[in-house]
């Protein structure tokens, strides 16, 4: 037999739940997001975009006073793939290596089976055969995912940079 006080917490224990589940979700799309781009597999980078997306890396300044301004900037898919090709065929730049790292997953505004925001930390490393290892960028993923048949999409990804001074070399997504 239930007691009152486990009836009226069931709800909020399948929230809870649901919550974590979504986290776990964007734990596996972000590491599967970092893969692809640490293996250079770029041609695929776009599928992890929903049809119409939005994507944007950003200095946490101009974020937080609202400015569109970005570093790196497209609003379709079709631009996406844009810059796939072009850093795949224009291979002018020292040979590297980039390591995603992503961590802390805060996921918010859940609509049931539909959408939701999520909040994370990356750290971006960057390797080249001649130098020491270095710190290219640090910062958080403001995220809105979509489901589309039963696969998690991003249909908005805000790549926010926390330091002023950054790497000439950020060619590749973050």
């Amino acid at each position: 037999m239930k007691t009152l006080d486990a009836t009226v917490n069931e709800p909020r224990s399948r929230q809870r739940e649901e919550e974590l589940l979504l986290r776990l979700e964007v734990e596996n799309f972000n590491s599967r997001y970092a893969d692809v781009l640490d293996q250079g597999n770029l041609k695929e980078w776009p599928d992890f975009f929903a049809p119409s997306p939005f994507y944007k890396i950003t200095s946490r300044e101009n974020f937080s006073a609202g400015f569109p301004i970005g570093i790196m900037y497209c609003d379709s898919k079709e631009m996406l793939i844009d810059r796939a090709t072009a850093i795949l065929s224009s291979m002018e730049f020292s040979p590297r290596v980039i390591m995603h790292f992503i961590s802390n997953h805060l996921v918010s505004n859940v609509v049931p089976s539909s959408a939701f925001s999520s909040r994370s930390n990356f750290l971006l490393v960057e390797n080249m055969a001649d130098q020491k290892p270095s710190l290219l960028m640090a910062g958080q993923y403001y995220d809105k995912f979509i489901w589309s048949e039963s696969k998690l999409l991003l249909k908005e990804r805000i790549c926010v940079y926390d330091s002023i001074l950054i790497q000439t070399s950020i060619i590749y997504p973050v």
